[in-house]
């Protein structure tokens, strides 16, 4: 009986590297099944002409598990018996020897690599070594299983398994009989059974048939040529390929033997089970098309390449090479069905100006098998959240398209300039992914998120409700709390104010000159070159004296008022602050405008201490007898907030009873000091818009005439201060000048040893000589003027030391001092020499 191989292929061939035809037989072998045990006699047999005259007999293995050897009988077709010799010497029977295994296949000759190859390790994939073992493989294994496969193909394999006879003594022309006969372990012939004779005329093979029915499947980089099996003995083929129906036609077979393919390389089922090769393209390591050879064709090709049609015929052969007639012509074209590779080396940058981003990425090249890729276009997707690639995506409209003819790697770009991404409430992140389509509409998968965020250039609105409060000895500044989205600090600032009022610097206004700052009409009358009513200092630049975070201010609010108390304020300070109150973002963006805020928009309140502090007292300067009256002349340390000077006088001695007898008050010119009739009385509440920036000369000085004198009495007068809140020099703290002990010749002046600039805050720093000596002085009184040649105006109170730092100033602006001593009886003395300076 006959024994059936049958074999189930399931192609698989995306990633491959250039085999051999050996390495391709070991692919299909694999699916080889064995059949059931069966003694085998069933003869084929096979000629060639002449030159290569021969008759080739072969036969199925016997798996009975016998040992079971052959002997071959031949006779001329008309005899009646066979010789009593058979043709073979000693019974056939696998060769295991080397040497005798090496005259049928050398080691370098095809059929050595095609068992090297086919019986490679299974993990390194590295060739057979001792390729003489393959006929020492069990019977019953999977490895003698495919090596029947291959004998049915190469006569000498089927020579050294004992399972072929080459008969080279025939007579071309000459018909023979052959007779196959079992021979058993002790060399006795066995009955015959099956078929074990044929009739050959040696030299005049038999037609082979041509193949059947052919048929095309379509894979991606490859092409599936299917046919009817014939019958077992015309297994073999070449299957030519050409590009044209005319041709020309190349071979493209690297395997000769086609197993029963059962199942196609798209996985359905091939009814009924037939032969054929599959055709697939080749890459090397770079994924580029791979050019091979085949035995019959040397010269290199590749393909079948994607979207190209093919057109395919067959010729059959028996084992002898004998081919059929061609086939039929089939065509088809290879369709592109493998996704492009995932793009890499995304990188999104943010466009501050465009208020957009760029995202760039480097050509694809690949497919996801590594494979070269026709690549066509590219989508590039925005995300608000990175993790699931396909929730969330918004296309960015425009697809960018694949540069033409390009081998290397170059990057492209596409921009998203949709409305909207960039935040006003904090910095958002986008992400962008990106998906590859090839030219058969093949896409990728889309790429790893990347994200980068717009810089938040949005201000948060500017605090409301700012007002101040003044107390002993801190300022507390209040305002509005709003509930932005990211608000995250409050910015407290400082100036001074003259008068109520805050006016920026000259250098400050020279920096905002191209961008003039809005201002309120009040605030463009105090900038004007002239002043209407009386001439305004500028406050300095705002510096920042604290800080407050959202949280805290939230804190600490009552309702929706929140606070934050200057306790920097210098003590006793006679002085009205302007205080600003900025809010700022997470993303540091800060309210209105800076270094001048805009008046419109931006609250500045002024407020001082709750001034319990008297004024140092008056200097009587000079002392007239008149008619019926002693004019009593006085200077005094003018500060920011004197109000009136008091004259009081004793008739008992300088250490007599001090009793009011008059005064005058103090006015900004060109008004004049009204006298008083009764003690100064201020008024309920003292705002800012009565106290000056800084001293001035009407401050310093004033006349007093009294009337109330009995001629010939010496008169002993005292000149307090009385400041705008009613606080009044104590009568002991002042010095006494009688009509008849009053000098009038000053003492030397002071000198000016430095004047050097500081910072934090921004200042000029003035030394002087002689040192301060408490004995004999009450201190010393400074002056500054923008002028060499004045006027000056009294800087602050008594300082009692012998430098002063006058914060107060602008940068590269120059300012002139002058210091004088005041003594311990009241008498001031010459002003010292000029000297300048500037911050720079």
């Amino acid at each position: 009986m006959k024994k059936i191989f049958k074999i189930s292929l399931i192609h698989s061939f995306k990633q491959v590297v250039p085999v051999s035809s050996a390495i391709f037989l070991m692919i299909i072998l694999f699916g080889l099944s064995m059949a059931v045990k069966t003694p085998a006699q069933d003869l084929s047999g096979f000629t060639k002409p002449i030159p290569d005259l021969q008759v080739f007999l072969t036969w199925p293995e016997d798996t009975t598990g016998e040992s079971i050897r052959f002997n071959i009988y031949r006779k001329l077709s008309a005899d009646t018996e066979y010789p009593l010799a058979p043709l073979n010497t000693v019974p056939i029977e696998p060769i295991t020897n080397c040497d005798e295994f090496m005259t049928f296949i050398p080691a370098a000759s095809e059929e050595w690599a095609l068992l090297a190859n086919a019986f490679a390790d299974s993990i390194t994939q590295e060739p057979l070594a001792d390729v003489c073992s393959v006929t020492s493989f069990p019977q019953d294994s999977e490895e003698w299983g495919r090596a029947m496969l291959l004998a049915r193909a190469k006569p000498n394999i089927a020579i050294v398994f004992g399972l072929g006879y080459r008969d080279v003594t025939c007579i071309a022309g000459t018909e023979y009989n052959y007779q196959i006969r079992r021979v058993d372990g002790i060399g006795e012939e066995l009955l015959l059974i099956g078929d074990n004779e044929i009739t050959i005329t040696a030299g005049v093979p038999d037609p082979v048939p041509a193949a059947e029915n052919m048929r095309i499947v379509i894979g991606d980089a490859m092409l599936q040529v299917l046919w009817n099996k014939p019958s077992p003995e015309y297994a073999a083929f070449n299957l030519f390929r050409a590009t044209a129906m005319m041709g020309p036609y190349i071979k493209v077979n690297d395997a000769d033997l086609s197993a029963d393919i059962s199942v196609d390389i798209d996985s359905s089922d091939v009814i009924p089970v037939s032969n054929g090769f599959t055709d697939y393209e080749r890459w090397d390591t770079l994924g580029n098309p791979a050019p091979r050879t085949v035995p019959g064709n040397m010269v290199p090709f590749t393909g079948p390449e994607n979207g190209t049609t093919y057109f395919y015929k067959v010729k059959l052969k028996d084992i002898l090479g004998n081919e059929s007639p061609f086939s039929d012509v089939i065509s088809g074209a290879p369709v592109d069905e493998t996704s492009p590779s995932t793009p890499l080396g995304l990188i999104v940058t943010p466009v501050e100006s465009t208020s957009s981003f760029e995202i760039k990425w480097p050509t694809v090249q690949l497919d996801v098998d590594g494979h070269k890729e026709k690549m066509a276009s590219y989508k590039v997707y925005r995300y608000s959240e990175p993790e699931n690639p396909n929730i969330g995506a918004t296309l960015i409209a425009g697809a960018v398209l694949h540069p033409p003819a390009i081998d290397s790697i170059i990057y492209l770009y596409k921009t998203d300039n949709s409305s909207g991404l960039r935040s006003d409430c904090g910095e958002v992140t986008f992400y962008y992914r990106v998906e590859a389509i090839d030219e058969a509409g093949n896409v990728s998968q889309r790429s790893v998120a990347i994200g980068n965020a717009l810089e938040d250039t949005t201000k948060p609105p500017t605090p409301k409700g700012t007002t101040a409060e003044g107390f002993d000895d801190f300022i507390r500044v209040k305002w509005q709390i709003e509930e932005y989205c990211d608000t995250n600090l409050y910015l407290i600032y400082r100036a001074l104010c003259d008068y109520g009022e805050w006016v920026p610097c000259p250098q400050i206004e020279q920096e905002e000159k191209q961008k003039p700052p809005k201002s309120s009409s009040k605030q463009q009358d105090t900038l004007k070159a002239g002043f209407d009513e009386k001439p305004k200092h500028c406050g300095g630049p705002f510096v920042l004296i604290g800080t407050l975070t959202h949280w805290e201010a939230r804190a600490r609010a009552t309702g929706d008022i929140t606070y934050f108390d200057d306790m920097t304020v210098p003590e006793g300070s006679s002085l009205c602050y302007a205080y600003l109150v900025k809010a700022q973002d997470l993303s540091q963006n800060i309210s209105g405008k800076f270094p001048i805020p805009d008046l419109d928009e931006e609250i500045v309140v002024c407020q001082r201490l709750r001034d319990k502090t008297p004024p140092e007292p008056g200097i009587i300067s000079g002392m007239f007898a008149l008619d019926s009256a002693i004019q009593v002349d006085y200077i005094g340390p003018p500060i920011q907030d004197i109000a009136a000077y008091h004259i009081y006088r004793s008739e008992t001695g300088e250490f007599g009873n001090y009793k009011w007898v008059g005064g005058m008050t103090v006015v900004p010119p060109p008004d004049i000091g009204v006298p008083l009739d009764s003690p100064y009385t201020p008024p309920p509440v003292v705002e800012c818009d009565v106290i000056p920036l800084v001293s001035n000369e009407y401050m310093s000085a004033g006349t007093f005439i009294d009337s109330s004198v009995t001629p010939k009495q010496i008169y002993w007068y005292k000149a307090l201060g009385v400041d705008q809140n009613g606080n009044e020099t104590h009568v002991d703290s002042a010095v006494a000048i009688s009509t008849f002990t009053f000098a009038t010749n000053r003492e030397a002046p002071p000198e000016i040893l430095n004047i050097t600039p500081v910072e934090d805050p921004c200042a000029l720093e003035i030394s002087w000589s002689p040192p301060y000596d408490p004995n004999s002085m009450i201190g010393f009184v400074v002056f500054r003027s923008t002028s060499e040649t004045g006027p000056y105006y009294q800087l602050d109170n008594i300082v009692k030391g012998n430098s002063f730092s006058n914060n107060s100033v602008a940068r590269n602006i120059e300012y002139w001092y002058r210091v004088a001593t005041l003594k311990k009886d009241g008498s001031l003395s010459q002003l010292s020499e000029p000297k300048n300076s500037i911050h720079p």
